[in-house]
């Protein structure tokens, strides 16, 4: 399963316990496995017992919101930022850094927003 369906009966929210943020959600598969998926819908890990996914998506927390990612946008490969998350979209800014030295300047106040998943974004950390 690398898919998620929020409208989906199979699928529930996942709340971090400790301080009761949604961290992820959990689809279960008609295996009656368990599957974490990030906020950005992202497939976090394999199919496991709730109690792995649970975790996983706890360590995962809201750091992916402070991480730089990678944006494919009119042919330029972009540094930028989470400025917005929902459950269904997300919004982001350029940051300061080039990618393509090449490429023109990029004016650091833009905001493009996109439907989740979206592939045109990638963590710069992988």
């Amino acid at each position: 399963m690398t898919t998620l369906d929020l409208t989906s009966d199979s699928v529930f929210d996942h709340v971090r316990s400790n301080d009761n943020e949604l961290v992820g959600y959990i689809a279960v598969t008609d295996e009656g496995d368990f599957v974490p998926f990030d906020l950005l819908h992202r497939q976090a890990g394999p199919a496991c017992q709730l109690a792995q996914a649970e975790e996983l998506l706890d360590e995962i927390g809201l750091g992916l919101l402070a991480e730089v990612y990678e944006l494919q946008r009119d042919g330029q490969r972009l540094r930028v930022g989470i400025k917005e998350l929902t459950r269904n979209e997300v919004v982001v800014g350029p940051l300061p850094g080039d990618l393509d030295p090449s490429s023109d300047p990029v004016d650091l106040t833009a905001r493009w927003s996109y439907s989740l998943p979206t592939p045109e974004l990638t963590p710069l950390s992988r």
